[in-house]
């Protein structure tokens, strides 16, 4: 059995067994649970059950696929069964109640944006600045990210937790695993979706990450959507990912382009591994960016993706799409009434074209071997 415990700002994961404390990351590395307790501030008190138990399922994730048991803080709404389904979690027990209803989403239901800070932050917010009600920010004490300073700023909420503290590298004593969930950086606008009505969370995923498997080979989310995009969708928060029909040469050509405000790319933090205020330089995500930038790299070039592709190994076939927006990426638009044709006009306004769909089958024949 394995059961949460909820004070304040504060929940605690209670496990029975050992072997509830050790896991595997999303990238198949070992780990170990070294803090029980997840920490959150500013405190919330209104929250819906099922958001705060998608919290608790979020944080300690890696340690619940052999747990026969589960118990929420709170009685949560029969839906969140699904959630579980979901990700192949099978309790033969959860206090569920009928009385429990699905989170209600409210008529001025809000949109939030998950401020990372890198780039893709950046360019969702500037494509739509006037979208977001407030700007939630997962703000990491030992590697700060400085707020964008920008005129007519939406509402900018730092939330702190210890997410990236729970866990260890297991072969690498003391050295925190940190998100070893991408979805954990989303905990903090879950925390604060009751207080701002919020009816949707907007993420900087680009094409790259959503459709091509980071760079690997093309995967058709719009057919077949994440895990992930589906658990939001059932605790009435789905996923709005702007940036989902652009490579990141797309992303960055856009930011170039701005001249108000002049995005200064060296205070941009891009590094998903280092735990400082300075990218590691050597990372997948960092050569990425760094060909970008047109800087030098110190290790061989590993990172794939059309741009590294483009970039550095001369694929010059792919000018006719690489700073296009891919089409299938409108239909994983939340079914937000007019969501889906602002976001055509802000890409129109940018001068960022539609990639016409005769030229869709050069994105998805990415990756794979026609020979």
């Amino acid at each position: 059995m394995v059961r949460f415990v909820l004070d304040q700002g504060q929940i605690t994961f209670l496990p029975q067994k050992i072997t509830d404390t050790q896991g595997s990351s999303d990238t198949g590395e070992a780990i170990r649970l070294v803090n029980h307790t997840l920490m959150i501030e500013p405190v919330i008190n209104k929250i819906h059950p099922d958001i705060l138990a998608l919290i608790c399922t979020l944080a300690f994730y890696n340690y619940l696929h052999s747990a026969d048991e589960l118990i929420y803080p709170r009685a949560v709404s029969p839906q969140f069964l699904q959630i579980l389904e979901l990700h192949n979690f099978h309790p033969t027990m959860l206090n569920d109640d009928p009385l429990v209803k699905p989170r209600f989403v409210p008529k001025d239901a809000q949109i939030a944006l998950s401020w990372g800070g890198g780039f893709d932050s950046w360019a969702a917010y500037l494509l739509q600045p006037e979208l977001y009600s407030v700007i939630i920010h997962h703000h990491n004490p030992d590697s700060p990210i400085p707020k964008p300073d920008l005129v007519n700023l939406p509402e900018y909420i730092t939330v702190t937790s210890n997410t990236r503290q729970l866990s260890e590298l297991a072969n690498k004593e003391d050295e925190h695993a940190g998100w070893v969930v991408w979805s954990q950086v989303l905990i903090p606008t879950l925390w604060l979706a009751e207080k701002y009505k919020l009816g949707a969370i907007g993420i900087g995923g680009n094409l790259g990450s959503v459709f091509l498997k980071n760079g690997r080979q093309y995967h058709p989310a719009h057919l077949k959507p994440n895990l992930w995009f589906k658990t939001f969708q059932l605790v009435g928060l789905p996923l709005y990912l702007p940036l989902a029909g652009l490579t990141d040469l797309a992303v960055y050509r856009f930011l170039e382009k701005r001249t108000q405000p002049a995005i200064d790319f060296s205070q941009i933090k891009y590094c998903s591994l280092s735990t400082t205020t300075e990218n590691c330089h050597q990372c997948l995500k960092c050569q990425r960016r760094e060909l970008l930038l047109g800087r030098d790299l110190t290790v061989p070039v590993e990172a794939q993706g059309p741009t590294v592709d483009y970039l550095q190994r001369g694929k010059e076939e792919y000018a006719i799409w690489i700073d296009k927006y891919y089409q299938p990426a409108l239909q994983l638009v939340p079914p937000v009434v007019g969501l889906k044709t602002r976001l055509k006009q802000a890409l129109q306004q940018v001068e960022i074209p539609l990639l016409p769909p005769e030229y869709e089958v050069m994105v998805e024949h990415y990756g794979w071997d026609l020979a």
